[in-house]
């Protein structure tokens, strides 16, 4: 399996595959002409294996030799004369009552295994027919899809004994739940040959499991390429996959696609990929396990919540390239005391929109305090199991020796009374900034909104952050140790 961007030189790649393995190999292309005529009679079987050969060799330019126009209807009309031919063979040898099916009977089976709507059949012995319920059509009138699993199909039954099938964007014209299916039949059909996926799809790739996959790093007319094995590490291979072709370096995040962590980080740090991959614990185990590749040229730094770990783990995070927010939600960050005047400046509203909305939230964080403390203890317990592991033992008595030293360094009452100090001198002081660090709760953005008279607030506020400059620079304030031109 090689995975290349488009343009990265895949099918020159391919038809330079194609000068070493020379007859013993095909080459599918990914231009898929798929012209299928209707027969009044079939030649003979050596003059069809002759042309069938001529379209699946190459010549020494590097070109393929081939008709594309013609290629479909070469490759059916030689199964169709190596089915008479077996079909007469195997009526001579009297002995043989149960011969192997023929290459056309098995093509039939299999595309018919895989349309459940749709069936094919040789009613006439030369021509394949379709039918759909009670209408019978040529196949040449099924849609491009379906045409192209026929096609694949042909192409890899006549690849030669122990060969290879070099196979140029094998997910072409096909839906996603069928191309899985196709070439897991075809890989166990012809288990005899070794089959080489030139592809950009990475869905496609993440489909096979078991090969080994290799990235198209660079090409350089004619024929130099480069290509690096995929490793397996704690990155799913999708994933990997898809950054290895980045040409910057990485931001790992937390939250899923499209959330505004993205979103906010893709205005303060254009010069990164912005990768999302849920939670705290992904984003610092994909960020050390990407900076471990000796293959890529690029880095990768990770930003999570870190508000309930501790300041001797930040640090030593720190040295991974893992940064901390500095506010426990990355939706707080919009209510910066700075970002809400500049909005009630450009709404031209004239009142008290920004200190109703700071009163609101600190007293709100007041009426929730107890919650707030609970939520951040509970936090700071889930991360610790998740991101420690208790000290192997040699023997019984130090294995509880070590479990007793891991407990004890959860200590309940002095966490929470520590947070119930913070959050009560934030209250007492009217502290909005402290209270924007360290409140989680839910609903302030829409506090702000009710105040301001928007209704999604935090969109409101990311158009407003993609127009203004001085805002992106108070933001990327937060981050003092991510370099913003990582590349340069």
């Amino acid at each position: 399996m090689i995975v290349g961007a488009n343009g990265s030189g895949k099918t020159s790649l391919g038809k330079h595959f194609t000068t070493h393995i020379k007859s013993n190999g095909i080459l599918v292309s990914a231009q898929r002409v798929l012209k299928l005529p209707a027969y009044d009679s079939i030649r003979s079987y050596t003059t069809t294996v002759d042309h069938v050969k001529s379209i699946q060799l190459p010549d020494e330019e590097l070109t393929i030799q081939r008709n594309l126009a013609d290629e479909f209807g070469v490759l059916i009309e030689h199964l169709l004369a190596d089915d008479s031919r077996t079909l007469k063979q195997n009526r001579s040898q009297r002995d043989n009552p149960l011969p192997p099916p023929t290459k056309l009977q098995v093509l039939l089976m299999m595309w018919n295994s895989l349309f459940s709507h749709l069936q094919i059949s040789l009613p006439d012995d030369i021509n394949i027919e379709a039918r759909k319920e009670s209408l019978a059509f040529h196949v040449s009138e099924m849609s491009d899809g379906e045409k192209v699993v026929l096609f694949l199909i042909a192409h890899v039954l006549l690849c030669p004994q122990n060969g290879f099938v070099i196979v140029d964007e094998p997910e072409m014209y096909l839906h996603p739940t069928i191309h899985k299916k196709l070439w897991d039949k075809l890989e166990s059909e012809r288990s005899d040959v070794i089959f080489i996926y030139l592809t950009h799809d990475l869905e496609f790739a993440s489909t096979r499991i078991d090969a080994k996959k290799l990235w198209l790093k660079s090409f350089q007319y004619p024929d130099g390429f480069e290509l690096e094995e995929i490793p397996r590490n704690e990155i799913p291979q999708t994933l990997l996959m898809e950054l290895l072709g980045s040409r910057q370096d990485i931001l790992f995040c937390e939250g899923e696609l499209g959330s505004l962590d993205e979103q906010i980080y893709s205005i303060l740090f254009p010069s990164y990929t912005i990768k999302p991959v849920g939670g705290c614990l992904s984003v610092i185990n994909f960020t050390k396990a990407f900076n471990r590749l000796p293959m890529s040229s690029r880095k990768a730094i990770g930003i999570i919540d870190g508000d309930y770990i501790s300041k001797q783990r930040l640090d030593s995070l720190q040295h991974e390239s893992i940064f901390p927010l500095s506010v426990p939600e990355v939706e707080n960050l919009l209510l910066d005391e700075m970002i809400l005047q500049r909005l009630e400046l450009e709404l031209g509203v004239k009142g008290e929109q920004v200190n109703k909305t700071k009163k609101e939230i600190l007293k709100m964080l007041k009426r929730e305090r107890d919650t707030e403390i609970s939520k951040y203890v509970s936090a700071k317990v889930d991360h610790y199991f998740k991101d420690t592991n208790v000290s192997s033992g040699k023997n019984l008595p130090g294995i509880k020796t070590n479990y007793k030293n891991f407990i004890q360094e959860i200590d309940i009452d002095k966490w929470a009374k520590e947070r119930a100090e913070l959050i009560d001198n934030v209250i007492a002081n009217g502290d909005y900034n402290g209270a924007i660090k360290i409140f989680k709760g839910k609903g302030l953005a829409s506090i702000a909104g009710r105040n301001f008279g928007v209704k999604n607030f935090n969109q409101r506020v990311i158009r407003l952050i993609e127009r203004d400059k001085g805002l992106q620079d108070l933001l990327r304030a937060q981050f003092p140790n991510i370099p913003t031109n990582p590349n340069s």
